[in-house]
């Protein structure tokens, strides 16, 4: 599956014991994410989930959270391309004109200018 016997061997020894230690001897120095969680379960003990994601650096755990809002994103953009196309706007789109001008134009669906903004 793209993932490192090493790797596969770690995750494993984890899911099958739930042995910290063992796990932490497993995990390749390299698995910052993974070792730090370990090793929140190792301070708090096994049931600590919390802090064990916790123990992931901050600056990690907010690009997990930005990798999903983007997951999130574009399945949406991609379900609104596919049921109705990218040929025009349709109603509440938000539209960037060319040619910018004083007042903000509001466009129906059609492209037609229905009111100032």
């Amino acid at each position: 599956d793209g993932e490192k016997e090493e790797t596969q061997r770690a995750r494993k020894e984890w899911q099958g014991k739930r042995d910290v230690h063992a796990a932490l001897r497993a995990f390749p120095r390299w698995m910052h994410a993974e070792r730090a969680m370990l090793e929140g379960y190792k301070r708090q003990g096994k049931n600590a989930h919390n802090n064990a994601i916790s123990a992931i650096p901050r600056n990690v755990r907010l690009m997990y959270v930005h990798a999903y809002q983007s997951y999130v994103w574009n399945r949406m953009a991609s379900e609104r391309v596919k049921d109705l196309g990218l040929g025009s706007a349709v109603e509440g789109d938000l539209v960037l004109v060319e040619e910018v001008e004083d007042a903000p134009e509001v466009l129906d669906a059609e492209g037609n200018v229905t009111a100032d903004a």
